[in-house]
């Protein structure tokens, strides 16, 4: 007879499945996580397991291979993907979750290799394992210290000296460390059903301990969310899921009920159904998004939330509309962009971005922006934001859509949180403790 089958940690077959989808086939970090999470019977401390190995080797990407590097000469590429991703977690656990002996990763990562290849694979797993085990229990990285300097930052190089050189190293370096830290989970309440005061209440009895959001008065910050698909209360429309700096985008386009309002670039739909809730459901918003299943998803949150005058369009938001000259009284253009503002929220996107990816963004803002003011009628108001800190996309570009559009004059803003009044606003992960997020409110003479 055969040995039995060996028992493997749900926990971490289900970080290996969420990696791989991140890593192989491209998936977003969060969605994928999230699905997997669903399929799952974890205990709670168990899912917490989970989303702090996902989440903290998917930030530390690249640099977990050049530690990989210090205990064997075979690169990446010529290590089967599987064994590299289980590599990868084990490498992450040992280094920066103190609290897993050495022991439990070790065998459990090979088990693992002997599951999806075979012994010598797993030989080969337990020995770079054990490797690392003894390097850092000898203080190896202390003799190394541009590789602890890149386990500390876990960050492309490209990048850090790209934020180096706009604000200094000590800036960028605390751009890293706040975007290495769990992003809070932001609620925004649905104000067409209830208030903030009652949300927190309801909330606390489903096991949710929320604290006021200090920039938005529509905003909670929640503590050890479960699943929000599986509360009641999100099912019965309450809250949005959202950053507090996106939170701001919507009350400074100032609406009011029965106006038109088009949303050029308002896939998934948080801000879309905030204007909505903010005009009190009366009058129309048109949003548009150059993708059909992204249009489903603002239909399905606006169904959620009790929103009736939100009308999707499948528009790209740089080809003209005629239909729509002069015809709306706000615009809104959350265009895309780096996103170099939610890395915290999108661990992936740091190592997918490349730095000649910087240089695409602007052409094609400049050219929503300018399709979409031909949209806004006289005394109308145009916002176009974005969440990255990229001052060519911010910045920059809204200077270069003045110099070619007298007709249009900054509108003067007011910071959420100080008695300053500014012509845009620019938030920073480190100084703000919210994503980066730009905004800017045009009017129309």
């Amino acid at each position: 007879m055969g040995k039995p089958p060996e028992h493997l940690s749900p926990s971490r077959l289900i970080a290996l499945r969420t990696v791989s989808g991140v890593w192989k086939d491209g998936a977003y970090a969060n969605i994928a996580l999230n699905r997997e999470l669903n399929k799952s019977r974890l205990p709670e401390i168990e899912r917490r397991f989970v989303t702090e190995m996902v989440y903290g080797a998917v930030r530390a990407g690249l640099v977990l291979d050049r530690l990989l590097a210090r205990f064997t000469v075979r690169p990446p590429a010529k290590i089967p993907a599987v064994i590299l991703y289980i590599l990868r977690l084990g490498l992450y656990q040992m280094f920066f979750l103190d609290k897993i002996p050495v022991a439990a990763v070790c065998n459990e990562a090979v088990k693992q290799a002997r599951k999806f290849g075979h012994e010598g694979t797993a030989k080969f797993v337990n020995g770079i394992l054990r490797a690392a085990a003894r390097w850092k229990d000898s203080a190896g990285l202390e003799a190394e210290p541009e590789l602890a300097e890149a386990l500390v930052r876990r960050h492309p190089d490209w990048l850090f000296a790209h934020w180096t050189r706009q604000i200094g190293e000590e800036g960028a370096r605390a751009i890293c460390l706040i975007n290495n830290l769990p992003a809070p989970v932001c609620l925004r309440v649905n104000t067409l059903k209830t208030n903030a005061a009652a949300l927190g209440e309801i909330l606390r009895a489903e096991g949710v301990d929320t604290t006021p959001s200090l920039w938005c008065p529509e905003g909670l910050v929640a503590e050890r969310v479960p699943p929000l698909a599986a509360l009641d209360s999100f099912r019965r429309g309450l809250y949005q899921a959202q950053d507090e700096s996106s939170m701001l985008v919507a009350p400074y386009l100032n609406v009011r009920p029965g106006q038109t309002v088009l949303d050029l670039c308002a896939a998934p739909g948080g801000k879309t159904v905030h204007i909505a809730q903010l005009m009190q459901n009366k009058g129309e918003i048109i949003a548009s998004d150059i993708y059909e299943h992204k249009l489903a998803l603002i239909n399905e949150n606006a169904q959620r939330m009790g929103i009736a005058i939100i009308k999707t369009v499948r528009r790209d938001a740089s080809a003209v509309n005629p239909e729509w000259f002069l015809a709306a009284d706000r615009v809104l253009v959350d265009a895309p962009c780096s996103g170099l503002g939610v890395l915290r929220r999108r661990p992936d996107l740091r190592w997918r971005r490349q730095e000649t990816d910087l240089k695409k963004f602007p052409p094609l803002q400049a050219a929503i922006l300018r399709t979409a003011a031909r949209y806004v009628r006289p005394g109308g108001k145009l916002l176009y934001s974005t969440c990255t800190t990229e001052p060519a996309e911010n910045f920059a570009l809204v200077k270069n859509f003045l110099a070619e559009n007298d007709c249009f004059e900054p509108v003067k803003i007011r910071h959420p949180r100080e008695p300053a009044t500014l012509d845009c606003l620019q938030l920073w992960p480190h100084i703000d403790k919210t994503d980066g997020f730009f905004i800017c409110v045009l009017r129309r003479k």
